[in-house]
């Protein structure tokens, strides 16, 4: 019972760098060239394993920096650690890290570490942290690409140590990551065994809608407020990250108009952050979680993510379709991008390669006025109002039109829909047509790439009658009229003739 105790703490032991035990080490490799410093009788181990990092992002590079080298001393039969010369390196440069030694360093951890979230202060976090940035300035730090096979990173025949992993090509945010291939002793053998872990890696993405938050596309009427929302995920840097950035960038086309600064709302999660008028946005604390920027039709939102607590904000703004808005399916444009930062040690940033985009179409009605049976005949001052329902309210008038000199008059800037044209003035001579005429807007048809909607509709002229049913027709009423004229004449002379008889 005490002997299997023994071996189970020198075991677990033995899994903490620093720690030296005397233990009969059959299968330990080394290289005799490369003696240690701190113990010159030991030599540079060479044992090999596999440091294996899964949920990696395909087709992202990653590459390994070395901490700790492992020695050996057959004699004492000890294992011992060193800081690697890069390292070493790293730590002369540094106010913080400069007098930290190798006992400190194996204190900080007892595995390895995958660390994605804002909320973690580890000493080891701050420190891989540190070196991070330390290599991202100092190309001279010898890098390891690891091999990558879909979502799966490995650093294969890797000697005994302690690695920190960072990606080298993503557009991802990957938290700081350090393994630790450490001497084990099984079965009273020193022996290097693989080690895996888990990859956190954070998403930066926004998506754009108009309306009621469900739409990409929708139709509005010149004047209309439109409601726009951007949705985004924030990414959870590494607590001591340098370089967070995350800026929504948004674009307006020339037919919208903001509604300014004060039509601004902003959530972080559920929580409803304060909108200035100067365009600063603050927590309940007083914290500036962002700031407002306008520029023509550019609006900037540029958030400081220390302050944001969940992985969501939410934006959402007013604007207004003008009558510069473009008619049709082409539509009038609204794009928002975001810039972040996939770099959390270094400089870089990345941009979206496509804006998420919304399109807001308008659309307009013209009608061709002209004498009935003479399309050629075109007649101006007919007027009439348009409505949205068959019962022609006073609520649901959307605007008027007025045939000019050519016979044609349009009505710019309507949302599609079922609109009602009641004619109440006539052109001059002719008359008044008593029903309102139907008139169907599509959001699907173009309309010949105009967006507008063409009507002919005809008047009849004051005193005239239709002429129908041929010259047949014509003989009839012609020699009916003169029957009748000449029995009005008949009557007419027969009375005389009776008149002069009775006197």
């Amino acid at each position: 019972m005490k002997n299997n105790l023994k071996k189970m703490l020198v075991m677990v032991m033995v899994a903490l760098f620093g720690m030296t035990f005397s233990v009969q080490a059959e299968t330990i490799t080394v290289d005799n060239t490369r003696p240690g410093t701190t113990d010159t009788g030991s030599y540079y181990v060479t044992n090999k394993a596999s440091l294996v990092v899964s949920g990696v992002t395909t087709g992202d590079s990653l590459s390994a920096y070395k901490i700790l080298d492992t020695f050996y001393n057959d004699t004492t039969k000890i294992v011992t650690y060193e800081f690697t010369t890069d390292f070493k390196s790293f730590l002369s440069q540094s106010d913080t890290y400069k007098d930290l030694t190798v006992e400190q360093y194996t204190q900080y951890t007892g595995g390895s570490l995958t660390s994605g979230s804002t909320n973690v202060q580890s000493e080891l976090d701050a420190l891989a942290s540190a070196y991070a940035g330390y290599i991202k300035t100092h190309s001279s730090v010898t890098a390891t690409p690891l091999s990558t096979s879909g979502t799966t990173a490995t650093l294969s025949n890797a000697d005994s140590g302690s690695y920190l992993v960072l990606p080298t090509s993503t557009s991802r945010v990957y938290a700081v990551m350090v393994g630790n291939l450490g001497l084990t002793a099984e079965s009273g053998e020193w022996v290097s065994k693989d080690v895996n872990i888990v990859a956190k890696v954070n998403d930066a993405s926004i998506s754009k809608t108009v309306g009621d938050g469900t739409k990409t596309e929708d139709t509005y009427s010149f004047g209309d407020e439109i409601t726009y929302q951007i949705a985004g995920n924030v990414p959870r840097y590494p607590a001591n990250a340098t370089n967070k950035k995350y800026t929504v960038k948004d674009t307006m086309s020339d037919g919208l108009t903001f509604k300014g600064i004060t039509s601004v709302a902003i959530k972080d999660g559920e929580t409803s952050l304060t909108v200035a008028s100067d365009g600063k946005v603050t927590d309940a604390t007083g914290n500036q979680v962002a700031v407002i920027t306008v520029d023509g039709q550019s609006i900037e939102f540029d958030f400081n993510v220390d302050y944001i607590n969940s992985t969501t904000i939410t934006i959402s703004y007013t604007a207004t379709l003008n009558e510069n808005a473009t008619l049709g399916l082409a539509g009038n444009k609204n794009g928002a991008s975001l810039v972040y930062s996939n770099d959390p040690y270094g400089t870089g940033t990345n941009e979206t390669d496509t804006p998420s985009e919304t399109v807001v179409r308008t659309y307009g009605i013209s009608i061709l006025k002209f004498e009935t049976g003479k399309t050629s005949v075109t007649l101006a001052g007919a007027k009439f109002e348009v409505y949205s329902n068959s019962n022609l309210s006073g609520d649901s008038l959307v605007g008027t039109i007025t045939t000019e000199s050519d016979g044609t008059g349009t009505l710019e800037g309507i949302k599609a829909g079922t609109y009602y044209l009641k004619e109440i003035e006539a052109p001059a001579g002719y008359s008044l047509k008593e029903d309102a005429i139907e008139v169907t807007v599509n959001d699907t048809e173009d309309e010949g790439d105009t967006g507008i909607v063409k009507v002919n509709i005809d008047n009849k002229k004051v005193g005239s009658l239709p002429i129908t049913g041929g010259m047949g027709t014509i003989i009839f009423t012609v020699s009916g009229a003169i029957l009748m004229l000449g029995a009005i004449w008949f009557i007419f002379v027969y009375r005389k003739k009776n008149s002069n008889q009775e006197v």
